[in-house]
């Protein structure tokens, strides 16, 4: 099948995986009207409906059409960015992927070897172990920052609660950032770090914010 190239190779192959995993839920869906037994089929229209809606959003390409300025301006409203300088900021925005999910689209599984770090732009996501809920992220919130600076195979599971788009960068911001950027990036981990730490000892003792 022709899947439509935008961007660098790194960014085909995750469109093509993308395109990859829409044909697959398609083929279910088909599966599933097409079922000879009733209580294998859709039961509500709601049901038919909610898969249209997620299909929708695998199709959408992981490019998105926003400009370089409207970018920075995005960036600038988010907390995970909230110290940093124009230039700074145009570092990251060089580096960094756009990308759009459908509601409960999966962005990484747990236990894989992935070390991109994300920051939410528009939505949000939730974490996830075995199949629990652990935290509910926002627009400004960063997460994946743990693999990223650890290179470690994914704790969690992260899956968009309903559409959302975040940003993300790969590579070692040590090979790409000036040093005001890196002691920039350093700060912002740290920060997350910390409230991760903090909402996390604040479950493990009941204590509600």
């Amino acid at each position: 099948h022709g899947i439509p190239w935008k961007g660098n190779y790194s960014s085909w192959l995750e469109q093509k995986d993308a395109r990859l995993k829409q044909e697959e839920r398609q083929q279910e869906g088909l599966k599933k009207m097409l079922e000879k037994e009733l209580r294998h089929r859709y039961q509500t229209g709601a049901e038919i409906v909610r898969d249209i809606d997620a299909l929708q959003g695998y199709a959408q390409p992981s490019g998105l059409a926003f400009n370089d300025e409207e970018r920075l301006a995005r960036m600038k409203d988010l907390a995970f960015f909230q110290d940093f300088t124009q230039k700074e900021l145009k570092e990251v925005a060089k580096v960094a992927q756009w990308q759009r999910y459908a509601a409960e689209q999966e962005i990484y599984g747990q236990g894989e070897r992935d070390r991109r770090c994300f920051v939410v732009v528009q939505g949000s996501v939730g974490l996830e172990s075995d199949g629990a809920r652990l935290l509910n992220l926002g627009e400004g919130s960063c997460f994946g920052e743990m693999e990223y600076l650890g290179e470690e195979t994914r704790l969690f599971e992260a899956r968009a609660l309903r559409e959302t788009t975040a940003l993300y960068f790969e590579r070692d911001y040590r090979e790409w950032a000036s040093l005001p950027c890196q002691v920039r990036l350093s700060k912002a981990f740290q920060r997350t770090l910390v409230e991760r730490l903090k909402t996390s000892l604040l479950q493990l003792t009941g204590i509600k914010r």
